[in-house]
């Protein structure tokens, strides 16, 4: 089945955060191993794909710099919001200051780290052949919430759907 990169790294979110849940039928464990050792080569792939950096650099020296004039807890540590440092408005000017100075001095890296991700936007787009069995919907956990990286739910049954084979009618009719 031809499958993006996209969808098999959802795909990849969906098995391993559902394979943890607690009273799934053995048949559904089963099938979300073998969707596991399906996805698993083109997961570690894409991976080491999306984590090769091409700045030179520039990253660890503005992490550097954030670490130094950021805000800091009692301990001396970074304090972080979502992920992220805070800057507080009396080292702003000097901040902007600095990480303009480290842009114009890693210009070249920039330029080619943002032509990667564009070559990575398209690529991550790029169809691949991957081995998937069906999940029979008799299958799927009544209640399932999946999220992602950035704790937002997920739509977890419009990525599943081109997977899931209704052998509920059938058994109706």
């Amino acid at each position: 089945m031809k499958i993006n990169r996209e969808v098999i790294l959802a795909l990849w979110t969906i098995v391993n955060q559902t394979k943890n849940e607690k009273g799934l039928l053995t048949q559904f464990r089963y099938l979300l191993n073998m969707y596991t050792n399906a996805l698993k080569p083109e997961v570690e792939f894409l991976e080491a794909e999306l984590s090769k950096r091409e700045d030179e650099g520039y990253t660890e020296k503005r992490i550097a710099l954030c670490r130094q004039l950021c805000k800091k807890d009692s301990g001396g540590n970074p304090v972080l919001d979502r992920g992220n440092f805070i800057i507080e408005d009396d080292k702003k000017a000097e901040f902007e200051e600095k990480i303009q100075a480290l842009k114009i001095e890693y210009k070249d890296a920039l330029e080619k780290q943002e032509k990667r991700s564009d070559e990575l936007a398209e690529f991550i787009k790029q169809e691949v052949n991957v081995d998937l069995p069906p999940i029979l919907l008799s299958l799927l956990p009544k209640k399932l919430v999946i999220v992602d990286k950035e704790g937002n739910e997920l739509p977890y049954m419009d990525i599943l759907e081109p997977f899931i084979k209704n052998d509920i009618f059938d058994q109706v009719i």
